[in-house]
């Protein structure tokens, strides 16, 4: 199937192309006018980085240009929207995963409560139940 696919389209390729005479027709000239740069100045002063003043022309921007950058502007509005309910909604559904642990932990340990500190300053630290270890010079 595959080999027939690339015979297919070896022959496709290789097949000659037909060629209307009007486009090789000498007596027609080629269409050589270009609606966005201006007649009067020259194609170097108006192709270029920095186009001098006047090299624009009535074709360009207008509703079009603008409907595009409408449209540009919704879709990237649309996707990081998108960005940020998926986060958020993974951090809902990370901090319920969370509690559903910690509430499995705790009925396996039998529901004891966290010990609580008592309130009032804090005392003096507990003395260490770690032998002495000699001091690193």
């Amino acid at each position: 199937m595959l080999l027939r696919a690339f015979l297919i389209g070896v022959v496709l390729s290789v097949a000659p192309v037909g060629v209307s005479h009007a486009a090789t027709d000498p007596t027609v000239p080629p269409i050589t006018a270009n609606p966005f740069l201006p007649d009067d100045r020259g194609i170097s002063d108006c192709i270029s980085a920095l186009p001098k003043p006047g090299c624009g022309s009535e074709e360009r921007g207008g509703w079009r240009q603008g409907l595009i950058l409408i449209a540009l502007v919704g879709g990237l509005s649309v996707i990081g929207w998108r960005i940020v309910a998926g986060a958020k909604r993974n951090g809902q559904v990370a901090a319920a995963r969370l509690a559903a642990a910690e509430a499995r932990d705790a009925a396996r340990a039998g529901a004891r409560p966290a010990p609580v500190d008592p309130p009032g300053p804090p005392g003096p630290p507990p003395p260490s139940t770690l032998p002495d270890a000699p001091h690193p010079r």
